[in-house]
């Protein structure tokens, strides 16, 4: 398996001690040295995009940030190993519908590659726009609750994407705080539509709402405790209850 330098991104021979493209050190001997990792997926099928080191596991698989070859970018790829082919077809088919959203507050598709993975099965490489920053639920875990007002500012963006992928006939299917990335601007972006399976438009509306309750530290709604409400009946009212909760952030939210 070949292996790539992690701080430019080339492909670098094995035994190597040095890239002999930016000429960092490939051994970790000390504490600000970088290591070539391995290559996540085959060279010759994805060659164009280098890969540097892995951002985490998001839903359904792992995400990698690399390097763009071509257009001198970092991108984020998502390995995603599905079942068997009829998969494979149905998220190709999500995928391409998600790629057509254009919204500033949803991450971009750019690139799907089949190739294969574990076991001989079906492999997705999804190529999306890299968001530098955190998703929702480290900025929770690490800093602490955000007030109401805050998270209603943040969510607002990412809400108006839900809504646009919904008039689209994309749905989510597997919204959560790790879905939602916050760049160090402190905007946030919708990312993996397309990608969740089962469920609908009201499922989406009901799992944003648990995103907004974790934001502000608090457990999910018991289902049925939450009086139904017009203003949560679809996506397209979640973007203005929100605007209505930033400018009043002291209301309270039903237990």
């Amino acid at each position: 398996m070949a292996a790539f330098c992690g701080q430019c991104g080339a492909r670098a021979l094995p035994e190597a001690r040095h890239c002999t493209s930016c000429g960092a050190r490939l051994s970790a001997t000390e504490p600000d040295e970088l290591v070539a990792v391995e290559a996540p997926w085959d060279p010759q099928v994805l060659g164009r995009y280098q890969p540097l080191h892995q951002l985490g596991r998001g839903v359904r698989g792992a995400v990698w940030l690399a390097h763009d070859t071509v257009l001198r970018r970092p991108v984020a790829v998502k390995i995603v190993d599905l079942p068997d082919d009829a998969a494979l077809e149905a998220m190709t088919g999500q995928l391409r519908a998600a790629a057509a959203v254009q919204h500033p507050h949803a991450v971009a598709v750019y690139d799907l590659v089949r190739t294969v993975g574990l076991g001989g099965g079906p492999r997705m490489l999804i190529v999306r726009q890299y968001v530098e920053g955190a998703p929702l639920s480290r900025l929770v875990a690490e800093g602490g609750p955000l007030s109401p007002g805050a998270a209603a500012r943040l969510l607002v963006g990412p809400a108006e994407a839900l809504a646009a992928a919904h008039r689209a006939g994309v749905g989510h299917r597997a919204l959560s705080t790790d879905a939602v990335l916050v760049d160090r601007s402190g905007s946030a972006k919708l990312a993996d539509l397309g990608l969740g399976q089962g469920g609908g438009a009201a499922a989406d509306v009901r799992a944003f709402g648990v995103v907004l309750y974790a934001a502000l530290g608090r457990p999910a709604p018991v289902p049925g405790s939450v009086p139904a409400s017009a203003e949560l009946a679809d996506t397209g009212s979640l973007a203005p209850l929100l605007q209505r909760m930033a400018a009043a952030p002291d209301a309270e939210l039903p237990e």
